[in-house]
């Protein structure tokens, strides 16, 4: 995997990357089955898993103000709403064309040119986002996104009432943030370079170049190459692809399209298996039963289980040092974040910026909060962080592994 793709991995949502290595990938898979606790009850990810979800009936979709782009306001499919997020609007909107005409008018309203020529420090004005911005221009071209998003929350609903009918939240923070600073968008297509200010348009017209692609495109090899070319040293994509449907599904990690968003937290996702993970991994676990045999973490799927074994192994290196991660996506952060230097999240109290959006708020609840706010049930103790307190709280258990990396010698 090359340096510049790795810096175009989006990784402030849980995406997970496969490994392409088949020797690594079977020596996980046999980690799996080491690490696995009474496989005998292993849980499916199918319908069974999700009635172990659903048995919790924790149904609270909406909330009060809303900070999702989509509600739902009934059991069938068709029972759901957009919501205007626009500050204090929070308007019910039945459809995406009338939603998109709303908000125009919003931007209307409030952004005109005397803007462009004001020194006032622009913010995005949907409730809970709020980011800076530079122009009127940028607002434009960020609220785009805010609407693509809206969207995809549309699509992802659907999705979730197949899979969960209860409508779950997803246990991830609800928050409408999009961490974009409104630049238009550039298509990467070789000798393309169009640029557009709507995402939704943008994601549309990248697709739009396989229209016509046929087999004569195939290079010498009979394969079809990605002409994808960016980065400020403008290199073409590495990737090859023997069917012309793989590389259409690979284009989407250039234009930064996905399936769907998760109608709860908003978080984008690249199909329906993500986000059927993507809401397992934050429910409760006491009775879930899957445990990993280093560090007693329950899951509720075996799927969940067999993905964080892999932590336990570090098996990938970077390109560039000799750092070893357990996964190619904590790789990619460590390269944005240590090699890139790409920190696009900035502290609203003192302007820092940060490569990931946990570091940010880490930062907020050190540096800016008083006390820490997250207590153990078993002691005194308090953490100002929920990670602390989780890792906290796994010493009151009897069965605790202070050291849950495997030994090399479990490898051979």
């Amino acid at each position: 995997m090359e340096f510049q793709e790795l810096l175009n991995i989006k990784t402030d949502t849980p995406f997970e990357l496969e490994l392409e290595e088949e020797g690594t990938q079977t020596i996980l898979e046999k980690v799996s089955e080491f690490l696995v606790i009474d496989s005998a009850n292993i849980a499916s990810t199918s319908a069974s898993s999700n009635n172990y979800l659903l048995a919790n009936n924790i149904n609270n979709f909406n909330t009060n103000p809303p900070d999702s782009w989509v509600l739902s306001t009934g059991s069938n499919q068709e029972d759901f709403t957009f919501v205007c997020l626009w500050k204090n609007c929070f308007e019910y909107i039945p459809n995406s064309w009338n939603l998109e005409n709303h908000l125009e008018e919003h931007f209307r309203n409030e952004f005109s040119v005397k803007n462009e020529l004001s020194t006032e420090q622009l913010k995005c004005p949907i409730f809970g986002c709020e980011i800076n911005l530079e122009s009127s221009k940028h607002v434009y071209c960020h609220l785009r996104s805010h609407y693509f998003q809206a969207e995809k929350q549309k699509v992802g609903l659907e999705y979730y009432r197949k899979l969960f009918p209860s409508l779950i939240p997803c246990g991830f923070e609800r928050t409408s943030y999009l961490p974009l600073e409104g630049d238009p968008w550039v298509c990467g297509w070789k000798d393309c370079k169009t640029v557009f200010d709507d995402l939704k348009q943008f994601v549309s017209h990248v697709s739009s170049h396989l229209n016509g692609y046929g087999d004569d495109e195939r290079d010498e090899s009979g394969m079809f190459p990605c002409c994808w070319i960016s980065g400020i040293e403008h290199k073409q994509c590495e990737k090859r692809f023997s069917q012309k449907a793989f590389l259409k599904v690979h284009l989407k990690s250039h234009s930064g399209n996905r399936v769907c968003a998760c109608p709860y937290c908003g978080t984008f996702l690249a199909n329906t298996t993500k986000l059927c993970d993507h809401v397992h991994r934050r429910q409760p676990t006491s009775d879930a039963p899957l445990i990993c045999a280093l560090c007693q973490k329950k899951f509720s799927t075996n799927r969940l289980l067999k993905i964080h074994c892999r932590k336990h192994v570090k098996s990938v290196k970077c390109a560039i040092c000799d750092v070893v991660m357990d996964c190619a996506s904590a790789v990619a952060k460590h390269m944005k974040i240590v090699h890139a230097k790409i920190k696009n999240e900035k502290c609203p109290e003192c302007n820092q910026t940060f490569g990931l959006k946990t570091d940010l708020q880490k930062h907020i609840a050190a540096i800016h909060q008083i006390e820490p706010q997250f207590a153990c049930k078993f002691c005194d103790d308090r953490f100002r962080w929920e990670k602390q307190l989780r890792a906290h709280e796994k010493t009151h258990s009897k069965d605790f592994v202070a050291t849950p990396y495997l030994c090399h010698k479990f490898l051979i």
